[in-house]
């Protein structure tokens, strides 16, 4: 028998989903999230470990999700210690906790884009989905503060039935707000 050494390349990117904390209730929610910490999310320190670790198999694109990231107070450090690090660094986030001091940070901690969760073109249904009344609006503003720094962000979705059908309505309601998207669905 003829074993072929091939070298086991390691994957372009990893998620990490660095807290189960989370400010919302989504209906769709794989993450078991919370609204406190998971007794056994990693440190500050273990966090830092395991990018150092990651760092070594030679990842090159690291997504920060969760939970919602920025529930967790020490983000900011472990996004900036990741960057230091150079890895390219994104986020996954509801967007809602995205404020004008939030996505300064962010950019600062070298964070490269953000991610947000826009499920609905009608916020009626979306704050349902999400379970929480004006998370779509909050969400729509922190994609809105993301652009005034100049964070570069994209919408995501889950897809379900009727979705499709909205993404229209989401461009009518706020032209800007889909002007990322657009340029995702090109490429």
């Amino acid at each position: 028998m003829v074993v072929h050494k091939t070298p086991i390349l390691p994957p372009h990117l990893i998620s990490y989903a660095v807290t189960r904390k989370c400010n919302l209730k989504c209906k769709h929610c794989y993450s078991e999230a919370t609204e406190k910490l998971a007794p056994d999310e990693l440190s500050t320190d273990e966090a830092r470990r395991l990018l150092d670790e990651i760092a070594q198999w030679g990842i090159k694109l690291l997504i920060f999700d969760g939970g919602e990231p920025l529930a967790r107070e020490d983000f900011f450090d472990i996004a900036s210690y990741a960057h230091q690090k150079k890895f390219r660094v994104v986020i996954g986030s509801n967007g809602t906790l995205i404020d004008l001091e939030v996505a300064k940070r962010l950019k600062a901690s070298g964070i490269m884009a953000v991610q947000i969760s826009i499920d609905r073109a009608v916020a009626q249904t979306h704050d349902w989905f999400r379970g929480e009344e004006g998370a779509f609006n909050k969400a729509l503003q922190g994609a809105k503060t993301c652009r005034t720094v100049g964070l570069p962000f994209q919408f995501g979705m889950t897809i379900r039935r009727g979705t499709l059908d909205e993404l229209g309505r989401l461009e009518e309601e706020d032209p800007l707000a889909m002007q990322n998207w657009n340029k995702y669905r090109e490429n």
